[in-house]
This record gives C-alpha cells, sequence and structure tokens, in this order.
C-alpha cells in the first residue's frame, strides 16, 4: 500500500505539535514508533501531537511526494528514519531540497534516526552531514542520533584515517540561493 500511515491525533486543535515521520521499512519504522510514544508519554499533560508517516519509498512518485512537502512544511519536528545502510537516494534527496525552499520563517527540529552499522559508516556520516546542512539551510535546529561504529571501539587506529570529512554533494540537491558557499563550508563537491 502507497498510503501514508496516520496514527491517532491526541486532540484535532490547531495547538498540536505537527509531526512528519520519514521512515524506510518496518524496523526504522518501530525505531521512529518508540521515539513518537516517548514524545506523547512525555509531553501527555502539556502538548498534543499531529503524527505523519510516510515511508520514504513513497516520495519517487510524484503527487505524495507533493503533499508530503505540503505537511513537512507545516511540520514542527521532521523525522527521518532512514536505511541503516546510511544511503538516501536521490529522490529522497531531491525531496529534502524541495522541503528546504518551502521553508520560510517556521522554525523546528529535525531528527535524524539514521542507524549505521559499522561496515557503512563514511557514508552514514555523508548523510548526517547533508541532513544537518538541509536543516540549517530550512531554519530548523538538527539532532542526531550518536553510534560509535563498531570498529572503532575494536581498532581505534583504523578508524583514525577515516575520521575525515566525508564530501557530499549538497548542491546539486538545493538550489543555488540555498547551497553553501564551497569555501566556507568545508564540504567541496
Amino acid at each position: 500500500m502507497n498510503a501514508p500511515v496516520q496514527t491517532l491525533e491526541k486532540s484535532g486543535t490547531v495547538d498540536a505539535c505537527q509531526v512528519v515521520i520519514l521512515y524506510d521499512g518496518l524496523e526504522a519504522r518501530n525505531q521512529a514508533l518508540r521515539i513518537c510514544n516517548h514524545l506523547v508519554l512525555q509531553f501527555e499533560d502539556d502538548l498534543a501531537f499531529d503524527f505523519n508517516w510516510w515511508r520514504i519509498d513513497i516520495l519517487k512518485e510524484e503527487s505524495p511526494a507533493s503533499l508530503c512537502t505540503a505537511q513537512a512544511g507545516t511540520a514542527d519536528i521532521l523525522i527521518i528514519c532512514a536505511d541503516p545502510a546510511g544511503r538516501l537516494a536521490s529522490h529522497v534527496k531531491k525531496w529534502f531540497g524541495t522541503w528546504a525552499r518551502s521553508q520560510s520563517e517556521h522554525l523546528g527540529l529535525l531528527v535524524d534516526l539514521t542507524k549505521p552499522s559499522a561496515r557503512e559508516w563514511s557514508e552514514v556520516r555523508a548523510t548526517k552531514q547533508f541532513l544537518r546542512e538541509v536543516a540549517r539551510q530550512a531554519g530548523f535546529d538538527y539532532l542526531e542520533t550518536c553510534y560509535v561504529p563498531v570498529e572503532s571501539l575494536i581498532n581505534p587506529l583504523e578508524t583514525g584515517r577515516a575520521a575525515a570529512p566525508v564530501p557530499f554533494p549538497a548542491s546539486r540537491f538545493l538550489p543555488n540561493e540555498l547551497s553553501p558557499a564551497p569555501e566556507n563550508s568545508g564540504l567541496g563537491e
């Protein structure tokens, strides 16, 4: 089924905190669901939430991607729980560029729940850098999960070489006016 999954709202009021969740697969959805349940329990008496769930693969289709962009454009919190391998497909990066352009003065929080496996740490790091930059361009704060790759615990000298910043082509997905200047960002093409 390609329709977004909806959860029950605590309240149908305009004051509800708008949350859009992008997830990739069942494991990622369950991880995001745990975070959302924690939010509801933590703020039970103070804040209502309106959750909108979108599978990442649906962003390939123009109409659902546009609807997701509209919902994410009014979201207070945007949660992404991507493939543990840390790779974002080009259509997902393009969607994030569109989302960043749709932001004006709306402030919010982008929560990155991408959980890396040890073998793909450099790809995950590049994904996290991309998401951090997109959040900055959209005027959102960026919050990420922090995982230590297993290799750094087993052989810390090996990971020292892999700790250098991994460049990512943010400018391919962001409009020129949003793209960071290469000399300022340290994130070359």
